[in-house]
């Protein structure tokens, strides 16, 4: 069985957040801090990963905040599962 990357999961993750059609504002926000994620994995610093994971989190968080609002909970437990998967690739703690 194939495993995407981080990286790659993490632009089908900005495909899904933008197929949502979701208020410009709310799906900016979170395909920015998926971007971040994206970013900082690229860089490939000393601490990229560890960095990453962090970013990772406070995906999480803006979208656990706005489940059930902007987000259905359905919309939001696949864009937590996600992420939650990206990080088990990273090996975050």
């Amino acid at each position: 069985m194939f495993v995407k990357g981080a990286t790659d999961q993490a632009a089908d993750v900005i495909a899904q957040i933008l197929s949502f059609n979701l208020n410009p504002g709310i799906a900016e926000s979170l395909v920015t801090k998926m971007s971040n994620v994206q970013a900082t994995l690229a860089a490939a610093r000393p601490n990229s990963v560890g960095t990453a994971c962090n970013q990772l989190n406070a995906f999480i968080n803006s979208v656990r905040a706005q489940s059930g609002k902007a987000l259905t909970v359905n919309q939001g437990n696949q864009l937590i599962g996600a992420a939650t998967r990206m990080q088990a690739v990273l090996g975050c703690r």
